[in-house]
């Protein structure tokens, strides 16, 4: 059975996955360049497995993704590639940083971050047939 790419080996392969997803989600007007770190990314002070730094109106982006996003002692299994849609999601759905953060910023901000989250596992359901089970690391 075909399951998602869990690390990407290289930038090629990386790129390739970033084509197919891109032309999926209909963004194929953006520029996106890919960085592979050897370290965690870090994302609002917490390490992550990808993270993107995007320009809006100029339609660009930065995706950096940290190498051994596959961990074993995750309670939940996390592929690249569904890291892949997750930053190309935030593309469709951007999450700005507001400078006086009131409680009604950050329930938007989870609830669009969760929203994202669903969608990418979702699409990875559907390409792979899999079943929300796969996604348990236990």
């Amino acid at each position: 059975m075909a399951e998602p790419i869990l690390e990407f080996k290289d930038e090629t392969q990386a790129y390739e996955c970033l084509k197919e997803w891109q032309s999926r989600l209909f963004l194929d007007g953006w520029i996106i360049k890919i960085e592979l770190s050897d370290e965690p990314v870090i994302c609002d002070g917490k390490e992550c497995s990808a993270m993107h730094n995007s320009e809006y109106s100029l339609k660009t982006s930065v995706f950096t993704f940290y190498k051994k996003a596959w961990e074993e002692n995750r309670i939940t299994k996390h592929a690249a590639e569904h890291s892949m849609i997750h930053e190309l999601l935030h593309l469709k759905y951007p999450m700005y940083n507001f400078a006086n953060e009131t409680i009604q910023d950050i329930e938007y901000a989870d609830t669009t971050h969760a929203l994202i989250e669903q969608m990418a596992k979702s699409l990875i359901m559907a390409k792979y047939n899999l079943d929300f089970e796969w996604f348990k690391n236990f």
